[in-house]
């Protein structure tokens, strides 16, 4: 399939920019915020750089775990693989008790010293369980399909479950990016975002043996390529936005700043390197 705009490829972030976001801000900041830090507050940031008192190493290892997970299977466009990743992915961001997105949440809120207005967290928070509840469907309608993809009836139902979830994603990816909630929301738009260019893979890899004709397909790959340039630019835009919120001259606030820096870019960075990396393997 080709792409309508061939430029629209050539802008997607590479994997080396994307990582060398992190690398230069942190370089260029620390010889500024270290300047202006006194030798009592360097003290006392020591002290608390050892403690790391924001660290949620349950939270982190999540967002790691799911990276890893996508770069693992992208390159093996087999059902049951694909089907798998979907249950892992169900059990990491929706697992019984509390709320992985809230988790998410409060970790960078807690960092930022911002909370997320209740509006917008209860609204994020309903259209993720919605999310959530149809990816579960779809996930149950593809592992029957696989079992016997040559029965008519299970082809015609993940179908139609695929094309009514792109769609449900495509809705309710903006109420992961409410103004003024961006950077508290980051992670969770970030996952969501992830979540939805798998999904938009599954025609290129799927499509064909679905029915969807070859326009179709040629649809969902050039959406594809749109919402991972878009995606990508609303993830390092509003990390670098938070990033530079941080600034300060005291202890505390270099704390936050190395906080979000080193959090963020494990929890939406690596999401966004890969972001690339899924739109490549639609090709291979």
């Amino acid at each position: 399939m080709k792409l309508k705009n061939q430029d629209k490829h050539q802008s997607l972030p590479s994997n080396a920019k994307v990582d060398k976001i992190a690398t230069d801000s942190l370089k260029n900041e620390t010889d500024i915020e270290l300047k202006n830090t006194n030798n009592e507050d360097y003290l006392r940031m020591s002290e608390h750089e050892s403690i790391d008192p924001f660290v949620s190493a349950s939270t982190i290892q999540t967002g790691i775990g799911i990276a890893g997970k996508i770069l693992g299977t992208l390159g093996v466009p087999f059902a049951g693989q694909i089907a798998s990743l979907y249950s892992f992915i169900l059990g990491e961001l929706w697992p019984k008790g509390k709320s992985q997105w809230e988790i998410f949440m409060e970790h960078v809120e807690e960092i930022i010293n911002q909370k997320i207005l209740t509006y917008a967290r209860n609204k994020a928070l309903s259209d993720l369980r919605g999310l959530g509840d149809a990816l579960a469907v779809y996930h149950e309608s593809l592992e029957s399909w696989v079992k016997n993809r040559n029965n008519t009836r299970a082809r015609s139902v993940v179908k139609n479950q695929y094309i009514a979830l792109e769609l449900m994603f495509v809705q309710k990816l903006p109420s992961f990016a409410v103004s003024g909630e961006e950077v508290p929301l980051l992670p969770i738009y970030a996952q969501a975002a992830n979540l939805h260019l798998l999904l938009l893979r599954d025609a290129s890899i799927f499509g064909k043996e679905w029915g969807l004709s070859a326009s179709e397909i040629s649809t969902f790959y050039n959406r594809q390529v749109e919402r991972t340039r878009d995606y990508s630019d609303h993830c390092v835009k509003w990390y670098n936005t938070g990033l530079n919120n941080l600034r300060g001259t005291n202890a505390k606030s270099w704390v936050r700043y190395n906080q979000f820096r080193k959090d963020m870019t494990l929890m939406v960075l690596d999401l966004v390197a890969s972001q690339a990396m899924i739109l490549i393997s639609c090709k291979l």
